[in-house]
Parts: structure tokens; C-alpha cells; sequence
């Protein structure tokens, strides 16, 4: 069963991949859900310009499903089989396919629209039978 883990109270989503990429899920096939072209290039540029070396690549219609890329990270909003450990949401919305991951994690933003819908998606992890982790990204 899928982990589920929220970070919450965090000002961009930029903010929580620097948190967590380094200290806990780094050299992880992972799949940043992200709804836009636009939020994934800001997302893809973040990640270049840490401190770690996150090399990214960003889902297009040009990559097929069994595309299998070297790059770790993979920024978009379609499923691909070869990035199935790790799942960080980063929309703020939810994530159809989070249960094919062995792990998804929650980015939750100070908003009062971004917690809304968070809430949401807790309840609905919680109604399907899922543990979640709460982490306050302050403390």
C-alpha cells in the first residue's frame, strides 16, 4: 500500500522540494506531479539551480509511456512506469495515479485555497484506508 506524507505550511512548492530532495528521497526514480507546462519549467528551473545535483526532464507528448530517461526527476502530469517510487504532488490538487507509487508526498502551501484542498485530500487518503504522516515543514 502506498505511503501517504503531507508537508504543510510551506510558502512555494519550490521551498518543499529543497526541503526534502537532498535528505530523504535523493537517487529515487521520482515523479513530480505537477498541472501546468508553466509551474514545470518554474519547478525544473528550481531544481537546476540547487545546491544538489537534480538533473530533471520535463513529460512532454514526445515521451512515450516505456520511455526509460537518465535523468531522475521527471516534472509533468502523466504517468510513467519507470518513475514509480516516489510521487510529490506539487499542484495542489489531487493525483488521480498516486497509488501505483510506493510513496506519495503531499506539498501543502500557506493558502487558505491550497489548505481547502489538502483537507480534502487527507480525507479522501483516510476514507480509502491510507496512514498518513503529517510533517510541519516550520518545525
Amino acid at each position: 500500500m502506498t505511503q501517504i506524507e503531507f508537508i504543510y505550511n510551506l510558502d512555494s512548492y519550490e521551498e518543499g522540494l529543497s526541503l526534502i530532495l537532498d535528505k530523504r528521497y535523493k537517487n529515487q526514480k521520482t515523479m513530480i506531479f505537477c498541472d501546468n507546462a508553466k509551474k514545470s519549467h518554474e519547478l525544473s528551473d528550481s531544481l537546476w539551480k540547487q545546491s544538489g545535483f537534480y538533473p530533471n526532464i520535463i513529460w512532454s507528448e514526445q515521451l512515450s509511456s516505456n520511455h526509460v530517461p537518465s535523468e531522475d526527476f521527471l516534472i509533468g502530469d502523466q504517468f510513467n512506469k519507470n518513475f514509480d517510487e516516489l510521487l510529490i504532488n506539487a499542484s495542489g490538487q489531487e493525483c488521480l495515479f498516486f497509488s501505483r507509487y510506493e510513496k506519495t508526498v503531499e506539498l501543502v502551501l500557506t493558502s487558505d485555497d491550497e489548505k481547502n484542498s489538502a483537507r480534502d485530500r487527507l480525507k479522501k487518503y483516510k476514507e480509502l484506508g491510507y496512514e498518513v504522516k503529517l510533517i510541519d515543514a516550520i518545525n
